[in-house]
């Protein structure tokens, strides 16, 4: 197990049962790094005077649970385009080995629209990774949410906006992976979508700055959206300025004061657990190796992740 810059009762390692769900000693070593990394955020988010607050099943698991879902596997904050730009600012200087702050701009082979705090000491690999042999550094993360300005809480106007945000999305991602032998029978199509979007749009970073145009382009209003991500939901803003305290895991972070009033709105009676699928296609995590030592070692076919 990697060196954590945080504490946890000894009550918290092993196997343990919760809601009828038993949650593997090998979990608790992955939400263990994931709190270290979620407690090196708060320092600085503290330190600068930046807010956010716990999102999406992470909020839940810290209302429903007091800490992570039973089932899950990720942890979620979320910002304020203003409170992410300044970390994004800032971020590469606070956050030093072996935590790493990524997007686009810290990490050139970067190729997703939410930006994450990692630990670059850890291995977090995912189906995609391997199957478009991911250059990027791929520790254990958090995801790091940022939610812009819209004029109306009107869900098809943020659909047709989304819209056009997840295009150039699509095109950026496709302009940072270069057709190769590996995609096989599909190489004559990769190739010519490739060409035709490298006339059309120029570059990856191109689309991306444009992706950013679309998501900032409003004024401060009463609503927000995670316009940046591909599954856009609007919200009130007061959720993000208006906040609380509650514990997760036995330590203390922001959440909105009227987090019930959030809660219910994305889920519905959601003290009622319902148990599905995690957002993520993972297929190997290792709490106690860097990724690029796994990688080196594994390579990138699936079969060497798979356990017998």
């Amino acid at each position: 197990m990697v060196d954590l810059n945080v504490t946890l009762p000894d009550s918290f390692w092993g196997d343990e049962e919760r809601d009828e769900y038993l949650v593997k000693a090998e979990m608790k070593e992955l939400w263990a790094v994931q709190l270290d990394l979620l407690c090196e955020f708060d320092r600085v988010c503290k330190k600068h005077n930046l807010k956010y607050i716990l999102d999406f099943g992470t909020l839940l698991g810290a209302v429903r649970h007091h800490g992570f879902i039973p089932w899950d596997d990720d942890l979620d904050v979320s910002m304020l385009r203003e409170d992410y730009d300044k970390l994004m600012e800032i971020g590469p200087k606070e956050f030093s080995y072996p935590y790493f702050l990524q997007d686009h701009y810290t990490d050139k082979g970067y190729d997703i629209s939410v930006a994450k705090l990692r630990r670059s000491d850890t291995t977090f690999i995912e189906i995609e990774n391997i199957k478009h042999k991911s250059q990027y550094n791929q520790g254990i993360f958090i995801d790091i949410f940022v939610w812009d300005n819209i004029p109306t809480n009107d869900r098809n106007f943020v659909s047709a906006i989304n819209q056009k945000t997840y295009d150039a999305f699509l095109h950026k991602f496709v302009l940072m992976h270069r057709p190769s032998i590996n995609d096989g029978i599909k190489l004559p199509l990769t190739t010519l979508r490739f060409l035709y979007y490298k006339l059309l749009y120029g570059s990856s970073e191109k689309e991306y700055r444009r992706l950013c145009a679309m998501s900032t382009q409003y004024s401060k209003s009463d609503y927000v959206a995670n316009l940046m991500y591909l599954k856009s939901e609007c919200r009130l803003r007061k959720w993000h300025e208006d906040l609380t305290e509650i514990a997760f895991e036995g330590m203390m972070f922001p959440v909105p004061a009227d987090y019930d009033e959030l809660l219910t709105e994305c889920y519905g009676d959601y003290m009622v657990p319902v148990r599905g699928a995690s957002d993520h296609t993972i297929v190997y995590f290792d709490a106690n190796r860097p990724y690029k030592e796994v990688i080196k070692e594994r390579g990138y076919k699936l079969k060497n992740y798979i356990k017998s």
